[in-house]
């Protein structure tokens, strides 16, 4: 990436983090590699990448017969969410949410995100 982009990727996830607190979120490939962003450990960071690009990936596989688009893959947690948002066509931004699963504004600023990420691409 060069620079300039780099540095609006990055904007771009901490803007959405410093909106929804106790956030993180990150840029995948749908090669399962963190483009930019946070993992959950500086260890996990390949395992966490390979597992956002598979899921994603998969939901859009298995419901491809639908003839709809997929808008989005959530998997709850005890303690939070994990969302993944197409960001593109090669990129999947992924967001872990603490506490509850995202109300619906928190839902409208990650697509947001994901289509400024998109852009930039």
């Amino acid at each position: 990436m060069s620079a300039a982009r780099d540095g609006a990727v990055l904007a771009a996830l901490s803007e959405l983090e410093a909106a929804l607190p106790g956030t993180s979120a990150a840029l995948v490939t749908r090669g399962g590699g963190i483009l930019a962003g946070k993992g959950p450990s500086p260890g996990g960071r390949e395992l966490y990448g390979a597992m956002a690009a598979t899921m994603f990936g998969a939901a859009e596989a298995g419901t491809l017969e639908f003839g709809q688009d997929l808008l989005e893959v959530e998997a709850r947690l005890k303690g939070g969410a994990l969302v993944a948002v197409a960001a593109g066509r090669k990129l999947v931004l992924v967001v872990h949410v603490n506490g509850v699963a995202p109300p619906e504004d928190a839902r409208g600023r990650i697509h947001d995100c994901a289509r400024k990420l998109a852009a930039l691409f």
